[in-house]
């Protein structure tokens, strides 16, 4: 779960704050969720943030050319949206990268335990190329230290995303607009400082 940690500053607020408790949504924030994207996004693209074994950079195709490969890198193809489900505002990252005969990099480096029942890609380049700390294994399947790596780094570019535009929203003065927005809506007098 992300955590987000926000302060307002008002210097007065007249009725029942507890509307505050339900406030955290994309209707409400809609700035605040569009912050969280784009800073996820930038996060998850910077190549800085990847985790290194053995000295080497891993979930990244830098051995490409000595493949004779072209073509965009895994970390220049993601992409962030929030949806509003059932349990809350769900932050949703995704990635078109494919490998050859259309095999989704980031589904296979996420969900890389899970059984295949059709043909399976060719995992040695595929290793070589996206997970350099794990050269000889030569399947996925039941490889927990793999999926729970990149599980792992996706995570905490999320909560760095998070961090950077909970900050960023603040800073813009967007956070104290909203909440006074919200709170006039419900009926409050607010004063911000």
């Amino acid at each position: 779960m992300l955590k987000v940690k926000v302060t307002v500053k008002a210097d007065k607020i007249t009725g029942d704050p507890s509307i505050l408790n339900d406030a955290f949504t994309k209707k409400n924030m809609p700035k605040l969720y569009r912050y969280i994207e784009v800073a996820t996004k930038a996060a998850l693209k910077d190549k800085d943030n990847l985790p290194h074994y053995d000295g080497q950079v891993s979930f990244y195709d830098d051995a490409r050319a000595l493949t004779g490969k072209t073509g965009v890198h895994l970390v220049s193809q993601y992409q962030t949206r929030t949806e509003t489900g059932a349990d809350g505002e769900n932050l949703i990252v995704s990635n078109k990268k494919t490998v050859k005969g259309g095999w989704n990099v980031f589904w296979m480096l996420n969900e890389g335990t899970r059984d295949y029942t059709i043909d399976p890609p060719k995992f040695m380049r595929f290793y070589d190329r996206y997970a350099m700390h794990f050269r000889k294994t030569r399947t996925r399947a039941g490889n927990y230290g793999f999926t729970s790596r990149f599980n792992t780094y996706i995570e905490k570019c999320a909560q760095l995303g998070v961090d950077n535009a909970v900050q960023t929203w603040e800073m813009s003065g967007a956070a104290q607009s909203e909440f006074a927005k919200l709170l006039k809506k419900a009926g409050f007098n607010v004063v911000l400082s």
